[in-house]
C-alpha cells in the first residue's frame, strides 16, 4: 500500500475557462466559492476533471489546491478514473478525473508561498510538490490560521 502524503496540485487558469459557469473565474474568492464549494463539492460530487494526469498518490492523501500562487482549498483524494472516450468531456480534452471525498472539500484563507515556507520550502509554480504526511499537524495549523 502506498503511504499517505500531502500533495500540492497547481491549477491553471486556462484550464478552468469553460469548465464551469461563468466561463472564467476572476479571483481567488470566486474560485473558492463557485468552483470548490458549489461546483466541485455539490454539483460534481467531488469529480475533478483533468486534461493531463498530474500525479499518483495514495487513497486518503491530503491534496492542497494552489491557485494564483496561493493555497486556497483542500480535499482528501479517493481515486483516479479514465473518462469515456465517447464523452463530450473527452472530446473537450479531459482524459481523467480525480475523485475527492466531497465532505472533505474545504476552503480557507489563502496561504502564500512565504507563509508555507514554515512547513516546507517550496516554490508555487506548476510543479506538483510532495510533502511528508508527518507535516499534517503543521499544515492543519496554518490552514486554521494558527501560529506555527
Amino acid at each position: 500500500m502506498e503511504e499517505l502524503e500531502i500533495r500540492i496540485l497547481p491549477m491553471s487558469e486556462d484550464e478552468f475557462c469553460g469548465y464551469i459557469e461563468p466561463d472564467c473565474i476572476t479571483n481567488i474568492k470566486d474560485m473558492q466559492e463557485i468552483f470548490f464549494m458549489q461546483d466541485l463539492k455539490l454539483k460534481r460530487n467531488g469529480k475533478f476533471k483533468i486534461k493531463e494526469s498530474h500525479f499518483r498518490t495514495a487513497v486518503g492523501s491530503l491534496i492542497l489546491f494552489q491557485y494564483r500562487k496561493h493555497l486556497i482549498a483542500s480535499a482528501i483524494y479517493d481515486k483516479t478514473f479514465k473518462i469515456d472516450k465517447n464523452s463530450d468531456d473527452y472530446k473537450n480534452g479531459y482524459k481523467e478525473y480525480y475523485l475527492f471525498k466531497p465532505d472533505t472539500i474545504r476552503i480557507f484563507s489563502p496561504i502564500s508561498e512565504e507563509e508555507f515556507q514554515q512547513i516546507k520550502e517550496v516554490k508555487f509554480q506548476q510543479a506538483k510538490h510532495k510533502i511528508d504526511y508527518n507535516k499534517l499537524e503543521a499544515v492543519e495549523k496554518i490552514i486554521k490560521n494558527e501560529k506555527y
